[in-house]
């Protein structure tokens, strides 16, 4: 990942981007809930406060360390103040929750009857934090002596008055009286409804919710210079950066870095970057505890020698890469589709940025589950991102796209699953190549539900996104399409070999992703094939109900990679043979409507013979010739004439015993199949998107 993070630097400094570097021991608050205690002059704590979403991603804390119990100063983690007695644990929380939905609701409105009802938590449990006192006391004291001494010594008086004075407070404390005197001050503003935090928050901090607590100054406003202003933070990261930090920089040496840099004679381990849904991840970590990283004499640092200064150009680079305003142009969480039951990030940027940063890692990764209703296609991003780079083209041919996905293999481990460069010429070419392929399925409508109540509609295949094939192909459709499961076949890198890779290596991933998807798909399609000649709605779910729509173009690509294309494999036996079997149904169904009194079972004739050909062809006819007639006698003439018409294109003298995995995809496809032209008056007159 440091080369890849080296030509980002470079790529930032060409364009002249700057990335705004901060100094290793400043980091920001975990998403979690966060209050303010504000400490009186004698180190009381005189009220708590919940600021807002947007003070709080501002807020900074200094950590003194990245390992053991990260101590760091004027802001830490606690734990619920009160736990429940052993054994009562989930009586507990079911009180918490009856509690919360009351102050929710505006009920108790009574200081007396909140206080009643917070004195019966109180008595069912215990005080929580004996395990975590160390930790705290290194927080208030041991942080706050450090970071004091950093300002004592290097940092003229003025202007620092009020972090001074907030550490000298800090000090007064340790865990046991802030325990103490946080739980009174929460317990009164709960019962005499104080507004500085909202009343639900405050029972899930005493009884429920780790939480960040930030130290504050009781009288803040009469510094110039408050402890937690940003400004203040800005100015300390400045100074931290010029200046050097606690553990400041030796002399220099005559050694080289990893890319040519005059290194210090510091030990400091890589910095640590908060990355989405992976939270922090060290640029490079070998470390010395692990026995086999010091087979060679090298761990750490010394494995791989990078200068301060390029350590802090390298995690201001990653940082630049992954802010919230970037999700989708140059990270996206791929959690779902990275091929492991990890949390994962796709990395994707062009090494010559542009002015526009285009959607390149939402047309990789597809857009997040949460909104792709509404979310834009494949083929509307790849326009845009096409007309993006095509400047960068023709000012340099062989300009590259940089491509990684890291995942969280641990808590303390982040691994890197896939690394690629491809140019962006390439990358164009594929674009366009991809959504061809996708298009290699024949005319297929499936019914939907629309987004008003009741109302449903015929939808038309949709191309998938590289990280929507893998997603697809890595669920696993069980009890005849009704339930899904994520496995482990595919990773990430497979979708990128299928969007921009050739030759063998393309043939091989292909070859293996239709094989799993048979294998995962196989009962959802023909469970869509029924409920479409039915006219009703498989289904599927919200979470997983896109792939409906997605798994025809999956199957049509994943064939077109294979070299097998549309124009060719609809005169095949194996697609004819999946034609006829959804006659078969349409036979079945139109028997039930003269016969049965319109009762259809659970199963129609060419559904249930479709696993039977699948596996074996001639088997499969057979059967469906033994029953066929009887529903044959009851159809009218142009349903006659159809599936009279696709019987005799079937070559009886060359049907196989066995169907390999090409053929049964094409079968599938067959099955699916809603030709222009079909008989009955629904399908020949009902458009995409219209309603019923």
């Amino acid at each position: 990942m440091l080369l890849e993070l080296r030509d980002l630097v470079n790529g930032l400094q060409t364009v002249g981007v700057g990335a705004p570097q901060r100094d290793d021991h400043l980091v920001s608050y975990p998403k979690r809930p966060l209050l303010f205690a504000e400490l009186s002059s004698e180190g009381q704590v005189a009220c708590v406060s919940a600021p807002d979403a947007e003070r709080i991603s501002r807020l900074l804390k200094y950590e003194t360390s990245k390992g053991g119990a990260r101590e760091s100063t004027p802001g830490f983690n606690i734990d619920p103040l009160y736990r429940a007695r052993e054994g009562g644990e989930e009586e507990l929380r079911r009180l918490v929750g009856d509690f919360k939905k009351a102050l929710d609701r505006g009920g108790l409105p009574e200081p007396a009857a909140r206080e009643a009802r917070l004195s019966g938590l109180i008595e069912r449990c215990e005080p929580n934090w004996d395990n975590r006192a160390a930790a705290l006391n290194k927080s208030l004291n041991g942080a706050a002596v450090l970071l004091a001494a950093i300002l004592d010594e290097n940092l003229p008086e003025a202007g620092w008055a009020g972090l001074r004075e907030l550490l000298r407070r800090s000090k007064l404390l340790d865990a046991g009286l802030l325990h103490q005197q946080l739980s009174a001050v929460l317990r009164r503003q709960l019962i005499e409804g104080a507004p500085q935090a909202p009343l639900p928050m405050l029972l899930e901090v005493l009884f429920l919710t780790p939480t960040s607590l930030v130290l504050e100054l009781d009288d803040a406003l009469r510094y110039d210079l408050p402890a937690n202003a940003d400004r203040t933070w800005a100015l300390l990261n400045e100074w931290l950066l010029t200046r050097g930090s606690s553990a400041a920089s030796g002399p220099t040496t005559e050694a080289r870095g990893a890319f040519g840099e005059v290194l210090s004679a510091d030990k400091e381990k890589m910095p640590q970057v908060k990355l989405p849904r992976l939270g922090p991840v060290i640029l490079r970590s070998l470390s010395k505890s692990i026995v086999c990283q010091q087979r060679y004499g090298l761990a750490e640092a010394e494995a791989c020698p990078v200068g301060k200064e390029v350590r802090r150009e390298l995690a201001a680079a990653l940082s630049w890469l992954v802010q919230p305003e970037r999700e989708g142009k140059t990270w996206a969480d791929v959690s779902e589709s990275c091929g492991h039951a990890l949390p994962a990030v796709l990395l994707a940027y062009p090494d010559k940025l542009p002015a526009d940063l285009p959607d390149l890692s939402s047309l990789m990764a597809g857009p997040a589950r949460s909104d792709a209703a509404a979310a834009s296609t494949f083929e509307t991003m790849a326009h845009a991102v096409t007309e993006s780079l095509r400047g960068i083209v023709r000012t340099d041919p062989q300009a590259l796209v940089h491509v990684f996905v890291l995942a969280k293999a641990d808590k303390a481990r982040t691994k890197l699953l896939a690394s690629h460069q491809y140019t962006v010429d390439r990358l164009l070419a594929s674009a366009q190549e991809w959504q061809r392929a996708a298009r290699n399925h024949p005319p297929i409508r499936l019914r939907q539900f629309g987004k008003a109540k009741g109302e449903t509609f015929w939808g038309e295949p949709m191309v998938p996104h590289p990280g929507e094939l893998v997603w697809c192909v890595n669920t696993a459709w069980l009890r005849a399409g009704t339930h899904a499961e994520r496995v482990s076949a595919l990773d990430f890198g497979a979708g990128l070999t299928l969007l921009l890779e050739m030759g063998p290596a393309l043939r091989d991933c292909a070859r293996w992703a239709l094989q799993v998807a048979l294998t995962n798909s196989s009962g959802l399609l023909l469970a869509l094939g029924q409920a479409q000649q039915l006219k009703t709605v498989h289904r599927m779910g919200p979470r997983f109900g896109k792939q409906a729509l997605l798994l025809p173009c999956v199957f049509g690509l994943l064939l077109a990679k294979l070299g097998c294309w549309r124009d060719r494999y609809v005169e095949s036996n194996a697609y004819l043979i999946g034609r006829l079997l959804s006659l078969a149904d349409r036979l079945h169904i139109n028997y039930c409507n003269q016969v049965r009194d319109k009762e259809v079972p659970r199963q129609l004739l060419g559904n249930g013979l479709m696993a039977t050909a699948l596996d074996n062809p001639r088997a499969g006819l057979a059967r469906l010739a033994d029953r066929l007639p009887l529903y044959y006698r009851y159809a009218g003439t142009p349903l006659r004439d159809e599936v009279g018409c696709v019987e005799r294109l079937i070559d009886k003298a060359t049907l196989p015993t066995r169907c390999d995995d090409v053929e049964k995809a094409q079968m599938l496809l067959g099955y699916l199949a809603r030709p222009e032209g079909g008989t009955g008056s629904e399908e020949g007159q009902e458009k995409r998107g219209e309603p019923k």
